[in-house]
């Protein structure tokens, strides 16, 4: 999946998981330099992780809703930052942070 865009196989993968677990993984990604918040910008380990019927993506513990996860590492202040991030696209967070 990894030439394709975004919005174009979540619908139907969706369709394919019905209630069932299913992941879909964004790696790699460059996340906005924000320093004020102590993020300079890079690829190393960072993405976002599409979780169907489920409330973590290191679980296949069955809750019949979907979770977006998003994975910051060796970032200080991470809250802060992830806070920002769910806010550009007019969200909040939701849990807490985990390693």
């Amino acid at each position: 999946m990894l030439d394709q865009p975004v919005g174009s196989v979540e619908d139907g993968f969706a369709g394919l998981v019905g209630e069932n677990h299913g992941t879909i993984r964004w790696a790699q990604l460059l996340w906005p330099e924000v320093p004020e918040l102590g993020y300079g910008g890079r690829v190393e380990h960072d993405g976002v992780t599409l979780v169907f019927n489920c409330d973590d993506a290191g679980t296949d513990l069955q809750v019949g809703a979907h979770t977006v996860c998003v994975g910051l590492h060796r970032i200080r202040d991470a809250g802060r930052y992830t806070a920002w991030l769910a806010e550009q696209v007019g969200r909040s967070v939701i849990g807490p942070p985990y390693r």
